[in-house]
């Protein structure tokens, strides 16, 4: 019983693995207004500051002309 479940959870990890987003951590210094205003905006859309400088980003790369790909892998089928 104790295998199928280890198992079990290996395939699900397997699986997870092909949901998960790709990231890298970074960091970075901001100056003190840009990172009141970055807390400001998290609090008010209730999230966290790293979905908010990927929004803000993002937003600016498709303004620029350059949309980025989903940081989500995408399922290859067979």
């Amino acid at each position: 019983m104790l295998v199928k479940y280890r198992y079990h959870w290996r395939v699900m990890a397997r699986n997870m693995d092909k949901r998960r987003k790709l990231t890298r951590s970074t960091g970075v210094t901001l100056d003190l207004p840009v990172f009141d205003y970055l807390c400001e905006l998290a609090q008010r859309d209730e999230r966290d500051r790293s979905y908010c400088i990927n929004r803000i980003i993002r937003d600016h790369a498709e303004r620029a002309g350059t949309p980025l790909p989903s940081p989500y892998p995408t399922e290859r089928s067979a």
